[in-house]
């Protein structure tokens, strides 16, 4: 029976960002497609003559979906470090945050500026999701892979005495665990790493005002950017100019929560100062406007912003289970 080789199948793939630093992302999934929707075209002698299409729209657009990992980078100092799906969207993040933040007519970013947004950066869609076997993320980009990094692949393998007359030269994208120490002396750009993949107890859902973490047992956070199509004449593309609008994000969490603190939660000590006790916050969530974050066990943190309860906030005690306070919440336009 034929074996597939690894430059066809793989379980994980290595890619490195086109910029500086050029970091290695590590992903599981990647689909990349061009959407060109063709419609009929009527003409004056209809069907019964010659047929002709029109054409719109051409727009390319990125999935990664892939688990978050917990890295423990290799303590020889290199400027290039292993990252995965979640420094790549906080990168991502970070860049719309601060053009929605900071951008605004009289000041408006030019190429090489920090805040330039360019194809790579056309995030649309990010969905993070914790459950019992683990923290996953999916991410959808307006543009095509090549434009944010390049697959990392290995060079051609070397053909045993045996097999000279196979001239087919296969290259694979694998991860080298311990290359030769010639290899790694030569290449300054080698890492290495151990990684795994995130659990929900290394999740913590975060009130900066109560300074409380909260263990997340499950959960999901999505986040939506909008954006206006621009098309401009003897622009020569049908590909759209995209500008970024507004952004929505919302979420639903399941905290682990024991139930004798449920009555400090629920009922804070009163005040006459207005201040912020312990326990505050989190009712607050039902009128006014609060900080969360999400944090992981490694020091990642993900400034969810400030948000506001819009559906439920419910406690549930079970035979032989955890006590569980189920949390929905949406985002208010004051997070950029």
């Amino acid at each position: 029976m034929p074996l597939i080789p690894s430059n066809y199948i793989n379980n994980w793939f290595k890619v490195q960002d086109i910029d500086l630093p050029k970091n290695y992302f590590l992903l599981q999934s990647m689909v990349s497609k061009l959407n060109a929707p063709a419609t009929k075209k009527e003409l004056i002698q209809g069907h019964a003559g010659v047929h002709a299409m029109k054409t719109g729209e051409t727009a390319w657009t990125t999935t990664l979906s892939s688990p978050v990992l917990i890295i423990n980078q290799d303590p020889k100092p290199n400027p290039i470090q292993a990252s995965d799906i979640f420094d790549l969207f906080l990168v991502k993040y970070q860049k719309l945050y601060k053009y929605f933040k900071n951008v605004y007519h009289p000041n408006i970013p030019q190429d090489g500026d920090e805040l330039f947004l360019r194809t790579k950066d056309l995030l649309q869609s990010a969905s993070f999701n914790i459950g019992a076997d683990g923290v996953d993320m999916s991410l959808v980009f307006l543009n095509k892979y090549t434009q944010m990094f390049t697959l990392v692949q290995a060079d051609p393998a070397k053909k045993p005495e045996v097999a000279k007359e196979d001239k087919t030269q296969q290259e694979s994208t694998v991860l080298k665990s311990d290359p030769p120490k010639k290899q790694k002396d030569s290449e300054p750009n080698y890492i290495n790493f151990i990684a795994r993949k995130a659990r929900f107890y290394d999740v913590k859902f975060y009130i900066p005002e109560d300074n409380i973490e909260f263990v997340v047992q499950s959960g999901s956070i999505n986040l939506t950017i909008d954006y206006n199509k621009l098309f401009f004449i003897n622009s020569n593309t049908s590909i759209p100019f995209y500008e970024p609008k507004g952004y929505s994000i919302n979420g639903s969490v399941e905290l682990i929560i024991p139930a004798d603190l449920w009555p400090a939660l629920l009922t804070p000590t009163s005040n006459n100062n207005d201040q912020v006790l312990p326990g505050q916050s989190l009712l607050r969530l039902f009128t006014k406007n609060v900080n969360c974050s999400i944090l992981l066990g490694d020091g990642r943190r993900f400034d969810v912003g400030l948000v506001t309860l819009t559906s439920e906030l419910s406690l549930e005690l079970q035979s032989g289970g955890l006590g569980l306070m189920k949390v929905k919440f949406e985002t208010f336009a004051a997070n950029f």
